[in-house]
């Protein structure tokens, strides 16, 4: 049983997700910079990054991307057990 949307609200529903994926981006990236540049950066000698600021920032940012989508990934994975539970339920419903 799907549901079809009229298409001026298809649209404004399209450009809901596409608002709050781009607002969840910018903040995903915010938190990366700012967890990043606190355990990587403890002095400001100069303008520009030393080498191991650097190197110890990409790390960083690589372990940050990395374990966003292991838990992006693990979210996915449970709402998929959920929305099979719950067609298993729904199908028990309508055989009895």
């Amino acid at each position: 049983m799907d549901i079809q949307l009229e298409p001026h609200l298809q649209e404004k529903l399209q450009r809901n997700v596409i608002h709050s994926t781009l607002k969840q981006n910018m903040e995903l990236v915010s938190k990366l910079a700012d967890e990043c540049f606190h355990e990587c950066v403890h002095q400001f000698p100069s303008k520009m990054l030393s080498k191991e600021e650097s190197k110890c920032i990409s790390h960083c940012a690589d372990r940050f991307i990395a374990t966003s989508q292991r838990v992006g990934l693990k979210f996915q994975q449970i709402q998929h057990e959920k929305v099979l539970q719950e067609k298993k339920q729904q199908q028990k419903i309508m055989k009895q």
